[in-house]
């Protein structure tokens, strides 16, 4: 599918206002390589969005929308769960018996480090 200049503007402008809309697409299109004229297809709306990840602010929305009708998987939502891999051997998930654990707590009688110092007393 090819989409015009203004018909790019308008997806920009779900993010940006009437003005702004048109001077980030046009300095996308400029980082991306693209004439700003138009028309863009599938391979150019990506190299747009993806142009615009690098130099725009939360503008995931657009870019979403930019690699739908470019067709393309959007890079914030993975177009299928990837297959888990096998599971590991149970026993390299838990620590073997004999060891101690790394996230054990100290003793409760263990003494205070000795590097604090002892809060300064109240003023009156």
């Amino acid at each position: 599918m090819k989409l015009t200049a203004d018909d790019v503007v308008a997806l920009f402008e779900q993010r940006y206002d009437h003005q702004s809309a048109r001077t980030v697409f046009r300095q996308a299109a400029d980082a991306a390589g693209l004439p700003a004229a138009g028309p863009f297809d599938g391979a150019a709306l990506g190299a747009l969005a993806t142009s615009l990840e690098a130099i725009g602010d939360r503008v995931d929305a657009v870019v979403s929308a930019l690699r739908a009708d470019a067709g393309a998987p959007s890079a914030s939502k993975p177009a299928a769960a990837a297959p888990k891999p096998a599971a590991e051997a149970p026993a390299a998930a838990k620590p073997a018996a004999d060891q101690p654990a790394a996230d054990a707590k100290p003793a409760a009688d263990a003494k205070p480090a000795a590097d604090k110092q002892p809060a300064a007393p109240a003023k009156k």
